[in-house]
């Protein structure tokens, strides 16, 4: 079952961020597609944003691409959302895996300068 994630705004960048982990071997498996709807409903998001991300996984809609300095600044809860997420279908895809080391890169904090 999908975690409930509190802040709106944080469910809204994080599953912007998990279509574009789900689309990275250019296919959606139900259990991924099921996650993220799960996820979105137990937010109490709305039926317009669930329908959105129901269009979205059907390819036939796009969100606007997440905001990774938001994201960033709560780096642990959505690295946790995006291995839930490529674990949920029982199978880690060589794509999947590089998608999460270039997230995992991108949250992390930028070098001193």
């Amino acid at each position: 079952m999908a975690s409930i994630i509190v802040d709106e705004r944080l469910t809204l960048e994080i599953l912007s961020l998990l279509l574009q982990v789900a689309w990275a071997d250019d296919e959606i498996a139900s259990q991924e597609a099921s996650h993220i709807l799960d996820t979105a409903r137990e937010a109490n998001l709305g039926d317009d944003i669930v329908d959105r991300l129901d269009k979205c996984l059907k390819g036939t809609a796009t969100l606007p691409p997440p905001n990774i300095g938001y994201l960033r600044e709560h780096r642990d809860e959505t690295m946790a959302a995006v291995k839930r997420l490529i674990g949920v279908d029982g199978r880690i895809d060589v794509e999947e895996e590089r998608v999460l080391v270039v997230i995992r890169d991108l949250l992390s904090p930028p070098p001193p300068k």
